[in-house]
């Protein structure tokens, strides 16, 4: 099983996503727990995912929540803070500010 945990660089912006339902239910697959109030894990059961791809659809699935809900109104699209492919991505910007700013990924049998 691969795991995945997010830090948010300010706790309110997990605490407001954490009230949005439609990212709730794209979530709902990946077992998650709340790690105190800046940081939040997933695991991931099926296991032909590699941990790549795990981060990936899950900064994804966040990228668009986070556009949606906290910056709906800006020109400004969310980005990997490591854009390069086979990589990891390690978090997610928006326009210079970081919103999540680190992943750490674990892998157990």
């Amino acid at each position: 099983m691969r795991a995945i945990k997010l830090h948010f660089v300010n706790p309110k912006h997990l605490e407001i996503l954490l009230k949005d339902q439609q990212l709730i239910s794209e979530l709902q697959y990946l077992n998650s727990e709340i790690l105190g109030n800046d940081s939040i894990g997933f695991y991931d059961p099926i296991e032909q995912h590699g941990y790549l791809d795990t981060e990936a659809v899950v900064l994804t699935t966040f990228a668009r929540a986070i556009k949606r809900i906290l910056f709906p109104e800006t020109e400004y699209n969310i980005h990997f803070l490591n854009p390069g492919a086979n990589m990891i991505k390690g978090g997610l910007t928006h326009k210079n500010e970081l919103i999540i700013d680190s992943t750490e990924l674990q892998i157990s049998e």
